[in-house]
């Protein structure tokens, strides 16, 4: 009787099995339709004439999670003098808009970073950049390369198929409305595909430590080319400059394997870079933007919690920001508002939402400039200084003082006293943001001597520090008459 029992059960859990693995292929294949269908649409709205090839460029059909995965672009039109094409590589936002990345299966392909720039608090407020003249596409193909970890990271292995959307293209007959403004032309591509590899914890261990050991390299080279006496000694200082351009290129490389590895150590070796120390080098965006689209939120504010109150370490305005975002986006429960057909009633919903959660983040903001300013008189010198002009930089502007809270408001004064011992510790570009554009925050007459200090020293025409210096002395001087 037992056995027949456990006859029909294992039967019945068999065909409940069978059942289930038809309606997953069958929502599959749903899925793979979906993708093939939407592709065959695009292609069929393409431009007359303009074709977009993309392949892989390393020639790689596997990849492990985390690795970059490069992506090469290519525009050919046959029907000449018809089509321009943006060339643009770059944001100031650090993402360009002009393409689109599709995947199927799109469940198990995510955009890590797709909250800091479409959503809450900044809802897509932050762009620009500049760019060189367009190309006229022809049949010679114009190129260019991204890596797709910029928009898309992988959270499964499997085999995964993607196409490119790119509105980079337009007809060059097009005059725009009023002489401006042009109407970009989507071009699909073909579809690619590829497999991502299951963990590989050994492979990702080594693929720190290499991207650590090139981060940590140097190659000393001088920024005045010097007086050369003969021709070898030229030759040498030109094989020492492409050395040092050719270190610059891997490190920055060694900077985006850390942001696109996923990992809890490489998120914490990313922490442990984010000082401020040279902020305009690139260095520290790269590790900003990968802290915020990682996938270890948590452990990443645990770990910067800590460093925040660290004696040894710098908190710059990217390290609180990326700290304070990963803690908004981690409680963030309230999903953007779905809109209707009246435009006026879906502004007011999209505001209301808007400034819901811009509170939400600017409470946690204010939270962690409060343990700041509780920390920074612990910080040695160097860290208070980068601390402080970080704070500087997150709390000057008008919006910043209507929300700060009265301990932030009560510090915004006392922090020159501060700032004047260890203002020889900052880096000059930094320096030379805060006598320049910042100067009314930092204005003090703790700060007169300081100021007095730069004028009268070398001078620093690269990052025109002591000319500037020698402006504000002349204005302290000018208002005491």
């Amino acid at each position: 009787m037992h056995r027949q029992i456990l006859s029909q059960t294992i039967r019945i859990a068999f065909l409940l099995l069978g059942t289930l693995t038809l309606l997953l292929n069958a929502s599959c294949s749903s899925a793979d339709d979906d993708f093939v269908t939407g592709h065959k649409e695009a292609i069929a709205k393409n431009p007359e004439g303009v074709t977009l090839q993309i392949r892989l460029v390393d020639g790689k059909k596997q990849f492990h999670k985390g690795e970059i995965i490069r992506l090469e672009l290519a525009f050919t039109s046959d029907k000449p003098d018809t089509y321009q094409v943006e060339i643009r590589e770059y944001d100031r936002s650090g993402r360009l808009f002009e393409e689109r990345y599709l995947v199927s299966p799109a469940e198990n392909a995510v955009d890590p970073v797709q909250n800091y720039f479409w959503g809450p608090p900044f809802f897509g407020g932050i762009c620009g950049g500049l760019s060189g003249l367009p190309r006229v596409l022809d049949t010679t193909p114009w190129t260019i390369e991204f890596e797709i970890n910029e928009w898309i990271r992988f959270e499964k292995p499997g085999t995964f198929q993607l196409y490119v959307i790119s509105s980079r293209v337009w007809d060059q007959n097009d005059r725009g409305r009023d002489g401006h403004t042009i109407t970009k032309l989507p071009v699909a591509s073909n579809i690619i595909e590829f497999e991502i590899l299951p963990d590989d914890r050994k492979w990702s261990e080594r693929t720190l430590q290499q991207a650590v050991q090139m981060l940590d390299s140097e190659v000393v080279c001088s920024t005045t080319p010097p007086i050369f006496q003969t021709a070898s000694e030229y030759q040498q200082y030109q094989e020492t400059q492409k050395k040092y351009n050719d270190l610059g290129a891997a490190k920055r490389n060694a900077a985006r394997v850390l942001r696109f590895l996923d990992t809890e150590q490489a998120a914490e070796e990313m922490i442990k870079r984010l000082k401020g120390a040279n902020p305009f080098d690139g260095y520290d965006f790269q590790y900003y933007i990968g802290l915020i689209g990682s996938s270890h939120r948590e452990y990443i504010i645990k770990t910067m919690e800590k460093y925040l109150v660290s004696t040894d370490h710098p908190v710059s305005e990217k390290f609180l920001r990326a700290l304070s975002l990963c803690a908004y986006y981690l409680q963030l429960d309230e999903p953007m508002p779905v809109m209707g057909s009246d435009q006026e009633e879906n502004s007011k919903v999209f505001m209301a939402y808007h400034d819901r959660q811009r509170k939400r983040f600017q409470d946690i903001e204010t939270k962690y400039l409060e343990q700041l300013i509780q920390a920074i008189p612990k910080k040695n010198d160097q860290a208070k200084a980068i601390s402080l002009a970080g704070f500087v930089e997150l709390t000057w502007n008008d919006e910043a003082a209507k929300r700060e809270s009265a301990r932030i408001a009560e510090y915004r004064k006392e922090l020159p006293l501060d700032l004047a011992p260890v203002f020889h510790c900052l880096p000059q570009r930094t320096k030379q943001t805060l006598l320049d554009i910042r100067w009314k925050f930092i204005k003090h007459p703790a700060m007169y001597p300081v100021i007095r200090k730069i004028a009268e020293g070398p001078p620093d025409p690269q990052h025109r520090v002591t000319e500037t210096a020698v402006q504000r002395l002349q204005e302290i001087d000018d208002e005491k008459k």
